[in-house]
């Protein structure tokens, strides 16, 4: 993924995302939630992540799951950009929890069927 446009930090590392004096109270709260939720991710990741992903739902269970996954198997890949990596399973990441709200709202469906379907039989 290209990035339009990089960021410089304190240590002139170039970051994919600005300052945080320019981030919207959503991503500001993500940010703190995430700091004292996932405390062992980076903090660029941590940025990362608030500042892309902080406006949608599941944010923080990603951040959980990225965690994990990075102490499992992320650090071990090698040449992967670990923003673009990000990205991939975000994405990922939304379609198993859109799959699952889904699988949900088809088991209450049911469930409803089968309530009014027992009080039709008496």
């Amino acid at each position: 993924m290209k990035r339009s446009s990089l960021w410089m930090s304190e240590n002139n590392l170039e970051l994919p995302f600005p300052n945080s004096d320019i981030w919207n109270n959503q991503q500001l709260k993500i940010n703190f939630a995430l700091s004292h939720v996932v405390v062992n991710l980076p903090i660029h990741i941590r940025s990362y992540i608030s500042y892309y992903y902080g406006n949608f739902s599941y944010v923080i269970n990603f951040a959980k799951f990225y965690s994990d996954f990075w102490e499992q198997v992320g650090r071990d890949l090698k040449n992967v950009d670990f923003f673009d990596l990000i990205d991939i399973k975000f994405v990922e990441w939304l379609k198993i929890m859109q799959f699952e709200e889904l699988f949900t709202d088809i088991n209450i469906s049911f469930n409803e069927i089968f309530e009014i379907n027992k009080f039709s039989m008496y």
